[in-house]
């Protein structure tokens, strides 16, 4: 048997199946149960799954303390009361806790946020085990980070046991809309390779990846909601967001009658579209869990954020690995997180603002930002930090857009970078073609001094002398330096078609060979 728990299949071929496991809980219910008697009535009412946990989300947060891995024992004991598939929660990065889980038998494993995680730098390297994971994520790409490090299905993370499913709902939108963005440059952009790789930086994740994502519209696998659904509208309403089913947790048996809540937000999963039948199963349900109003948590009891660090800088650089970077932390590329500082520092700004003008102009001026060249000019002298000249302002302006021309139009990302690679190749070519640029430059710089220093009959006799005595080397540099910058460009081109060409066709050797079992 193959170590890497693939049976030895391909890591690719494991994960196809994989996800084709979690496509079979598409259209359902996934109930949190936390003993065998919970579990029958999870799987009378028409569960697709049970979540084995010794505590349900909202006593988490009520008792506190570390979350662990459900005991094996209780796990087992659901795992024979039912029938249907049975997952349990890891912690983040606890891998031994998975190895676990996957010597009992679970059919899914959580890598689950409600529990205390076991490592602020790393998730679970997913591909090496047999049994599919879940993953919860707020965004695009914290979706496409955990389906690349091997997640079969993904879930929003909401905040787990609040019963307000106002995060839930955050989330699933923020990953429509992302995907959304990815999908109209693939069809509207006018080079959606360059875009859409950009975009992949942007996101940190892997460019196939997205672009899959792009080209179907929807994540590669099931998304499932999750985090504070409590009712049959609750349900509904992430099934119509575009959800492929929904974890519920405290909210059913932490409310008044769980046996005919669990049916009532089945029957919801599965008649999303039809009010009338909401209306039905939505009657005389009982007392609803309590929950608590997210809006009023304060940040650190929020599960979806809890339990990560922001790495320093050393630690960055010393992490050359991509998986390992893709394996990091979400908070890490969270931009409301990068941006928290600078909204802290900007807050006190405001009320000073609304307070009056003797408090502002009492308090020490806001820092700004450092930027190389700023966005806009105020030449009118009305900001309290302007003291240039307007006609240096005016000159800077113009600038502004002549460069901005420059990097759209005439030198965009992509013809830098190949102009960059070849210098890179050529480094005498390039040396020596820079030694000609200034030879050039010195006949205009000997006018120019001409014209400011005499003008007139000065500039005549300048310009003669420049063009007489250092126009011929002018011409033969630049000959000279014209046809050996073409002749190493040429040189890289072709050089860099060959390799291309030899690597498609031993490329395509390799595909023959697998075709005809080689």
């Amino acid at each position: 048997m193959a170590s890497n728990g693939t049976n030895g299949a391909s890591a690719s071929n494991s994960f196809t199946v994989k996800a084709g496991l979690a496509q079979m809980l598409k259209g359902g219910v996934i109930m949190d149960v936390v003993n065998a008697e919970q579990a029958r009535i999870a799987e009378e009412a028409g569960a697709a799954a049970v979540m084995a946990l010794e505590r349900v989300p909202a006593d988490i947060r009520a008792q506190g303390g570390v979350a662990r891995m459900s005991d094996p024992s209780m796990i087992k004991e659901i795992m024979a009361a039912v029938t249907i598939p049975v997952m349990a929660k890891a912690r983040i990065g606890h891998f031994v806790e998975c190895q676990i889980l996957e010597a009992i038998g679970v059919d899914y494993i959580d890598e689950s946020e409600v529990l205390t995680p076991a490592d602020d730098v790393y998730h679970v390297k997913k591909h090496d085990y047999k049994v599919p994971f879940v993953c919860g994520c707020r965004n695009l790409g914290e979706a496409l980070r955990r389906i690349a490090e091997g997640a079969a299905m993904i879930r929003t993370k909401g905040e787990a046991g609040t019963g307000d499913v106002v995060e839930a709902v955050k989330h699933m939108r923020t990953v429509n809309s992302q995907i959304a963005r990815a999908r109209a440059i693939l069809q509207n952009s006018t080079d959606p390779e360059i875009e859409l790789r950009a975009y992949a930086r942007e996101l940190e994740v892997p460019y196939e990846l997205l672009r899959e994502t792009a080209e179907k519209g929807r994540l590669p696998v099931v998304n499932f909601a999750a985090g504070g659904v409590a009712t049959p509208a609750d349900a509904a309403l992430m099934m119509q967001l575009g959800c492929d089913g929904v974890f519920v947790g405290s909210g059913i048996f932490k409310s008044g009658d769980a046996k005919k809540r669990a049916k009532a937000i089945v029957q919801a999963v599965t008649h999303y579209k039809d009010p009338k039948v909401l209306a039905e199963v939505s009657e005389g349900l009982g007392e609803a869990m309590v929950g608590i109003n997210v809006s009023q948590m304060p940040e650190a009891d929020r599960l979806a954020k809890r339990g990560w660090q922001e790495p320093s800088t050393d630690e960055i650089f010393l992490m050359m690995d991509p998986m390992e970077l893709l394996s990091r932390p979400d908070s890490q590329f969270d931009p409301e997180e990068n941006l928290k500082p600078q909204n802290q520092e900007k807050q006190p700004k405001q009320e000073q603002l609304e307070n009056g003008k003797q408090e502002h102009a009492a308090s020490g001026p806001t820092p700004k930002p450092h930027n190389l060249l700023p966005n806009t000019f105020t030449i009118s002298g009305e900001h309290e930090d302007n003291n240039m000249n307007p006609i240096i302002s005016s000159v800077l302006v113009v600038l502004s857009s002549v460069l901005s021309f420059l990097d759209t139009y005439i030198f965009p990302p992509h013809l830098r970078a190949a102009i960059l690679e070849t210098a890179l190749a050529h480094p005498l070519l390039t040396t020596f073609f820079l030694c000609q640029f200034i030879c050039s430059c010195i006949p205009v710089m000997i006018f120019l001094i001409g014209a400011m220093i005499a003008g007139g009959i000065a500039v005549v006799v300048f310009s003669c002398f420049a063009l007489l005595v250092l126009g011929p080397v002018l011409v033969a540099t630049t000959v000279t330096g014209l046809f050996l910058w073409g002749w190493g460009w040429a040189t890289f081109v072709v050089g860099r078609w060959l390799l291309r060409r030899y690597l498609s066709e031993d490329g395509d050797g390799e595909k023959g060979g697998e075709r005809e079992g080689i």
